[in-house]
């Protein structure tokens, strides 16, 4: 883990524990919380290393031959994508998908190469939204 990371933790786990303080009952929710984001933080980093494999190969995808031209929102999504995905046993089966703002679709791409079954619609309006906004 880097040091901003752990420094970012130590101050999420300071004011939880500061919070839990000044009453018993806020105190025991603060420490059911810690141990939920605790939780959180290893699962997301198994899931993470389990498909950093998939996700870079998609990235490379990406830049080699797809020749997106803004910026990638959506590659940090694809391991936690794939771990429900797996975890739901929806890899093979047969889905109709809507997705909603696909922008240049990376994640259409995405859901098009990794399921065999699918039917995709998307709908844009194709406005930039306010992350894009001076890009």
């Amino acid at each position: 883990m880097k040091i901003g990371r752990l420094i970012i933790f130590a101050k999420r786990f300071i004011r939880i524990l500061i919070c839990g303080l000044f009453h018993l009952k806020l105190f025991l929710t603060s420490l059911v919380v810690l141990k939920n984001y605790i939780y959180s933080l290893f699962i997301n980093r198994i899931i993470f290393k389990k498909y950093k494999f998939k996700r870079e190969k998609f990235v490379i995808l990406c830049k080699n031959k797809l020749n997106f031209s803004h910026r990638d929102l959506f590659s940090n999504n694809i391991p936690s994508w794939l771990y429900v995905f797996e975890k739901q046993s929806t890899l093979r089966a047969k889905i109709k998908a809507l997705e909603i703002g696909p922008f240049e679709g990376r994640s259409s791409h995405f859901l098009l190469k990794n399921f065999n079954k699918i039917h995709l619609t998307c709908v844009d309006t194709f406005k930039p939204f306010q992350e894009l906004q001076g890009n």
